[in-house]
């Protein structure tokens, strides 16, 4: 839930700057701010049909989770260092692309991480919480990155340092998945309270 909380609050942060830069600062309209995301989100798709799947039943959830909140934040962090005076989409591009890649792989390795070793029963429960810390997280996030962005007078500057904490926070959230424990399987769930019945 920790994890999904940053990875959320950092994605939201994100966004903010990316569209405060594209639309206030270079002055793009609405359409042409939505076509620079564009890359952003196609690569996301892909990466989440295709390769979270390879790389979940390769590696399992945990690594690919680490893996993927740690390239995130490094998609975080190039996409930033694009946001210059004299930039635009082909800045934005190569930030965009690793972005999309590892930010696609996080967001289904989040939700299957919350129902890893979680019974049936109680499937529901798990995906709530979920949710829940999701929503909370980009509320939280969003609010911390505005008010990191604006407390600078230069508005660049503003969202450099906005953008530099969302990569940072990212890369925590990655070091964090590396410390979970490795999820019980949904058998051992089930058959847990009978053993401790027998044991009794």
């Amino acid at each position: 839930m920790v994890v999904i909380a940053l990875f959320q609050g950092t994605l939201g942060g994100g966004y903010f700057i990316l569209t405060t830069y594209l639309q206030p600062v270079l002055g793009y309209s609405s359409l042409e701010a939505g076509l620079t995301f564009l890359p952003l989100t196609v690569v996301c798709m892909v990466a989440a049909m295709k390769i979270t799947p390879v790389l979940l039943g390769r590696w399992g959830v945990r690594a690919t989770l680490a893996l993927s909140m740690t390239g995130t934040g490094a998609g975080i962090a190039a996409l930033v260092a694009g946001v210059t005076s004299g930039g635009g989409f082909w800045t934005l591009l190569p930030g965009s692309v690793i972005w999309g890649l590892f930010g696609g792989v996080a967001f289904v390795s989040l939700f299957a991480s919350a129902g890893a070793g979680v019974a049936p029963l109680e499937q529901g429960v798990a995906s709530g919480l979920a949710s829940t810390a999701k929503e909370v997280g980009g509320a939280m996030g969003l609010a911390v990155f505005v008010a990191i962005a604006t407390a600078s007078s230069d508005p660049l500057r503003g969202l450099h340092r906005a953008g530099w904490t969302a990569a940072a926070v990212t890369v925590a959230g990655g070091l964090i998945a590396l410390v979970l424990k490795s999820p019980r399987t949904t058998s051992e769930t089930e058959e847990s309270p009978n053993l401790e019945g027998a044991l009794q």
